[in-house]
């Protein structure tokens, strides 16, 4: 065991968490263990004597991690960290039908504390109480003002700072949905900035997020707001309105606010590199220019968040990071592990993306990043298969170039889970057998966890290159994974049965609707007796991974929305049996879905 003598009262509650975490507890050896402040991170041993030094308090946590990494072989050890990034956190999203229990995110927050991450930003669209307004945030999963003090208090254990991330203009579709929603609504996505009301509404939510938090800072949103100044009713009042001038004159009304709150607000900075791009529609165009008139609108008490996940494109984070840097107001480069929509991240390609955007903010000297985990229940996203990427971005904080080995040995001794396993649920997206001419090539997977199987949408891109035995190969190496037990077990079981699932549904898009084109009844046979009611019990098994992986971590609002997508996806298998089984016995002469053309579909992210 490690006996912590000199230990500050400030460290105690963290460090039985983190102990915990790293398994520090099953320590054999009888090690004696002081600390002491410096300017960085230390970790020292010579013999039974370990020696930990930390600059501020989530330096420690991580001092712990690198303590666990290295008692191993019983040797003597010294190591040094800098810090090369004042803030490094982690965005993770709680709004898209994902809220996590307090506890789930406390699970969370163990994790980035022995990495060494000291920021989190909570993603709260409209999943927080508003007292004024009944629906907002109704079965949304809401958080009270009693349990964000209490993730406060968690967080503040480990020096990690809790800020808001909340929406001050778009992206507030979950309520404005609501009638109740009218006296603010430009459009169903869109605050109205015409209306007193609005800021009035504005100010509530800003200090409902706030109020119950140590942090003066607060993250107001602002990006994607195409519907600015578009709703019916404001082109019926005032016509086609330049949308830079309303967007600056909101972001100047909502920076009064923070003022008069005493925080420090941070926006998205996208919006107004797409309205000043030749198409009006670019993020990441590098012969956009801000005209200086525009820049000098910006308040310089407010800090620009430049967001670049690389799916879009490559290799434009240096320019873009340098052209924020123009407004002369301090710039964050979020990145972002490309998870959405999928049950299982691409990690590879957010891996080189993050390398790229990394190496790119430190290049330009910035001070702060962090990672945004934009998690979609509703899809079977899982925030915790995102911690290799943020093992990655603690890394880039401590070191100036880590390789990915030393990447792969602080994740696994951090977690305790397998990097390769975490770095491979990749292949859940496609084989990764060649170079692909955009993302959209590449993002497959999700289209066909959710294809139905028999109108064969995705049929196209299967014809000449069927990926069913790929599925199935991957299934039985996070099988044997699974097998190993241990603590994730559970994750790897999940990954297992979703490619399992994913090689029989493949297998009937790439043969059945060919077998049924020629005419071959046996084939059709094995479906209905054989082939579809094994699909169907894979799905049921799919069905219960998601229910426990669900409700070990998070609240019960949202669940309704993956329960249902499920119970849609098991209900089309079982039509498709049924039609195969009228078509066998004559009760119909034709199965409509399988005769029709198999047409090529314009492809995109969110063709799915």
């Amino acid at each position: 065991m490690i006996n912590f003598v000199n230990l500050p009262d400030e460290l105690k509650a963290g460090l039985k968490r983190a102990s915990k975490t790293l398994c520090l507890d099953g320590v054999k050896e009888e090690l004696s263990a002081s600390v002491h402040r410096i300017d960085g991170i230390s970790v020292k041993r010579c013999g039974s004597e370990i020696t930990i030094g930390y600059k501020d308090k989530i330096h420690f946590f991580r001092a712990l991690g690198l303590l666990r990494e290295n008692l191993a072989d019983g040797k003597d050890f010294e190591i040094s960290e800098r810090i090369n990034f004042k803030t490094a956190g982690v965005m993770p999203d709680l709004s898209n039908y994902s809220p996590l229990t307090v506890a789930g995110l406390s699970s969370f927050m163990d994790y980035m504390a022995v990495m060494g991450l000291n920021m989190a930003l909570l993603y709260i669209e409209d999943v927080y109480e508003l007292p004024t307004r009944k629906y907002f945030g109704h079965q949304r999963g809401s958080y009270s003002a009693a349990e964000l003090r209490e993730i406060d208090d968690y967080a503040f254990d480990y020096g990690i700072e809790i800020i808001p991330c909340m929406q001050t203009l778009g992206h507030l579709e979950k309520y404005l949905s609501n009638p109740e929603a009218a006296d603010v609504r430009e459009t169903t996505r869109e605050l109205n900035i015409d209306k007193e009301e609005t800021y009035k509404f504005i100010e509530q939510m800003i200090i409902a997020t706030t109020a119950p938090l140590r942090s003066k800072r607060i993250h107001v949103g602002m990006d994607e707001v195409w519907g600015l100044g578009r709703g019916n009713e404001s082109l019926k009042k005032y016509g086609v309105r330049d949308q830079q001038e309303l967007f600056l004159t909101h972001l100047e009304r909502v920076v009064k606010i923070t003022d008069r709150l005493g925080l420090r607000p941070m926006i998205w900075n996208d919006f107004v590199f797409c309205l000043n791009s030749e198409r009006g529609i670019d993020k990441y165009d590098e012969k956009t220019e801000i005209p200086d008139d525009i820049i000098a609108r910006f308040p310089k008490n407010l800090d620009l968040v430049y967001w670049h996940y690389g799916e879009e494109i490559r290799g434009c984070d240096d320019y873009m990071i340098k052209k924020n840097l123009k407004f002369g107001n301090n710039v964050i480069y979020a990145g972002g592990l490309i998870m959405w929509g999928t049950p299982m991240p691409d990690n590879k390609f957010s891996y080189l993306a993050a390398e790229e955007g990394l190496t790119a903010a430190k290049n330009n000297s910035l001070s702060e990043v962090f990672t945004a985990l934009w998690c979609y229940g509703d899809k079977g996203s899982d925030l915790f298969t995102s911690l290799l990427h943020l093992q990655q971005f603690a890394e880039h904080t401590y070191h100036e170039n880590p390789t990915e080995e030393h990447i792969k040995a602080r994740f696994e001794a951090c977690t305790g889970a397998d990097f390769d396993a975490f770095m491979n649920t990749s292949y859940f997206h496609n084989k990764l057998d060649r170079e692909y001419k955009n993302y959209n090539e590449r993002y497959h997977g999700q289209k066909f966890l959710w294809h139905d199987s028999l109108l064969g949408k995705y049929e196209f891109m299967l014809a000449d290159d069927p990926i069913s035995p790929h599925y199935a190969k991957w299934a039985d190496y996070y099988q044997a994974l699974a097998q190993k037990s241990g603590k994730w077990a559970d994750t790897y079981e999940r990954f297992s049965v979703i490619l399992s699932y994913l090689s029989r549904k493949t297998y009937l898009l790439e043969n059945l609707a060919k077998g049924y084109q020629r005419g071959d009844r046996k084939f059709l046979e094995n479906c209905a007796e054989k082939l579809i009611p094994d699909l169907i019990s894979w799905q049921e098994k799919m069905h219960e991974e998601f229910r426990k992986m669900w409700f070990k971590t998070r609240k019960a609002f949202g669940w309704e929305l993956l329960d249902e997508s499920l119970g849609a996806d098991r209900a089309r298998i079982i039509s498709a049996k049924r039609r195969i089984e009228a078509y066998l016995c004559g009760d119909t002469d034709e199965i409509e879905e399988l005769a029709s053309a198999r047409l090529t579909t314009p492809e995109s992210l969110w063709t799915y």
